[in-house]
């Protein structure tokens, strides 16, 4: 039997091709066609979002009476969709874009935002029914209801609920949002198109059973709202209690949870530029790491949509086209942000990082109002062929000293229910020894007040907006923990003062390190600076970053905050007669 041959598309209109699925019952062949149609009037169609699993590991399906293999994954969601007496009209894109054909593909790829959006319903295919994901969705249902009920009224301490908490099987909700699915970079986009909190526009399917999106939405609101209330922890015992607890053993990262997070603040809040969205779905995945790229052209604002999408374009030539294009576009170089993880990664240096396990902070300087740099223009010339891109900038300093903060990868603190013994195995203990070693060589309290204030970036982080700069009563605070006096917190505005403090400076030290440099400069750096390493301005950037020498040029270790001179200080006309141009590799 002859492959299934595709007819092309018109690149000049709204074209797009359907998928008819047609009727039977559940252990029969899966048979559909593909009819073309178009954006501007198309048929009332469900997009399919999925995860296309082991492309190895496949099963044959008919498509228009031709054999055609499609992943294990698929297949299994088509007999899950399929009605025994009706047809079913989708958009799936493994079947509704020829995926041998570059050119369409890439055509087809910068249509996808309208496709999920013009879909009379999204159908997340989360996958096969566990023995515990019925108790899942159960949960995530409850657990909207309570919200609802509070109408986000404050979790206290003594909130009446705790004995429920105690009884759930929090390990099935954790299971679900630890799901491949939640950890697709396509995922996004298709997520994204459907409204925040909207009823009936999307439902999470897993095996038999669906939720309602509006749901998925606000369990994870109550459950954020619920683990940033001070009831997680016993303010007596300082035992941990749920749900918090048996999140902190299961000990990674739920990609649900940054699925959702993601998503409303790419949907509900604002659509960030496109380095800020590059940067913070670094945690998600793709079998095509072009697609990381790609996939957030939809997610962008429209001043972003003339990035061309080619295929035909190796991985490393389309990060230092992407990179030349922000610059061009923004008139900066915040691309270059990042707190790069990986020892093995893609040279050269100053491209866009797309894979990264450290969890950490981002830096978000249009929130914070930093403008390092000034009002500079970027200065670069890349050299596609040897990969160097030359910048100028001004050197602010050499690191002597360098502190690690805490790794939340490294620590296993599955058998500790305090809240003294997690940050033991996380590594805070460790950073306040350090940190009051270097105490000692301070001299002055001027330095000492410049120490606290770049623990924290200068901002009182610990509520939804930062607030600049910190207030003095943080400088209490640090003595209080850096010095071990926690006995003499008495107050409770001491007690506030100094939660803020640590919850502010958590944030920030997490994953990445404090150092100090030979000329006496303090700040927040990326987690593998080391002594010897430079502190940069790069003109057009609104943060540092740490430059470390490599023959006759430079790698890009990472971004830094450094204390004093994230304003614009040094970045003056007076100044620039001590500009030079870093050969970054």
């Amino acid at each position: 039997m002859s492959a299934f041959q595709y007819s092309r598309l018109d690149p000049t209109d709204q074209s797009f091709r359907v998928l008819i699925l047609e009727p039977n019952v559940w252990d029969t062949p899966i048979h559909c066609r593909v009819e073309h149609a178009s954006l501007a009037a198309p048929p009332a169609y469900e997009a399919l979002s999925y995860v296309w699993g082991d492309a190895t590991a496949l099963r044959e399906i008919y498509l228009e009476a031709c054999v055609h293999a499609v992943t294990i994954n698929l297949e299994i969601a088509l007999r899950y969709l399929r009605h025994e007496k009706v047809e079913r009209i989708l958009w799936v894109d493994a079947l509704c874009i020829n995926q041998n054909d570059l050119i369409e593909r890439s055509e087809q790829v910068q249509k996808m935002g309208d496709i999920y959006t013009k879909a009379k319903r999204v159908v997340a295919w989360t996958g096969e029914a566990s023995e515990d994901s019925d108790d899942a969705l159960k949960l995530m249902e409850e657990f909207t209801n309570i919200g609802l009920m509070l109408g986000g009224a404050e979790f206290e301490a003594d909130f009446p609920l705790q004995t429920w908490f105690n009884l759930q099987n929090w390990g099935a909700l954790w299971r679900f949002l630890d799901r491949t699915y939640w950890s697709r970079m396509w995922i996004l986009q298709e997520l994204f198109a459907t409204p925040y909190r909207s009823q009936e526009k999307c439902i999470l399917m897993c095996g038999k059973r669906s939720l309602d999106r509006f749901y998925y939405d606000l369990a994870c609101i109550t459950l954020a709202t619920v683990m940033s209330s001070m009831r997680c922890v016993d303010e007596i015992t300082q035992e941990i209690r749920e749900p918090l607890l048996s999140m902190m053993r299961w000990n990674r990262t739920l990609p649900g949870l940054v699925m959702f997070h993601t998503l409303t603040n790419s949907q509900y809040l604002s659509k960030p530029d496109f380095g800020l969205l590059l940067k913070t779905t670094n945690f998600f995945q793709a079998a095509d790491d072009r697609d990381k790229i790609y996939a957030l052209l939809g997610l962008a604002p429209a001043m972003y949509q003339d990035f061309h999408v080619d295929y035909s374009r190796p991985l490393k030539h389309v990060l230092m086209d992407l990179v030349q294009f922000l610059a061009d576009k923004e008139g900066s170089l915040n691309i270059l942000f990042g707190n790069r993880s990986s020892k093995s990664r893609l040279e050269p240096t100053w491209t866009p990082e797309l894979n990264s396990n450290l969890i950490s902070e981002s830096w978000v300087p249009n929130d914070l109002g930093f403008w390092a740099a000034g009002r500079t223009q970027p200065m670069i010339e890349i050299n596609r062929s040897t990969g160097v891109m030359s910048t100028r900038g001004i050197t602010i300093g050499t690191l002597q000293t360098v502190i690690a903060g805490p790794n939340l990868l490294a620590g296993s603190p599955d058998e500790s229910t305090s809240a003294e013994g997690l940050g033991d195995a996380l590594g805070y203990l460790r950073l306040i020894d350090e940190i009051n070693d270097f105490l000692a060589i301070l001299p002055s309290e001027s330095e000492r007040e410049t120490l606290w204030r770049t623990l924290v970036i200068d901002q009182d982080s610990s509520g939804i907006d930062p607030i600049h700069p910190a207030p003095n009563e943080f400088g209490a605070a640090f003595e209080a923990v850096f010095s071990r006096k926690g006995a003499e917190i008495e107050t409770e505005e001491e007690v506030e003062s100094t939660t803020q403090f640590i919850r502010s400076m958590a944030k920030y030290v997490t994953n990445r390190c404090f150092f100090a440099t030979s000329n006496g400069k303090m700040g927040i750096g990326p987690r593998w600076a080391k002594p010897g390493d430079m502190a940069v301005i790069l003109y057009g950037a609104d943060l540092l970053f740490i430059l470390r020498e490599k023959g006759a040029g430079y790698e890009l270790i990472g971004d830094a905050y450094v204390h004093g001179v994230m304003h614009g200080e040094l970045a003056t006309d007076e100044n620039r007669g001590n500009s030079q141009v870093f050969d970054i590799c």
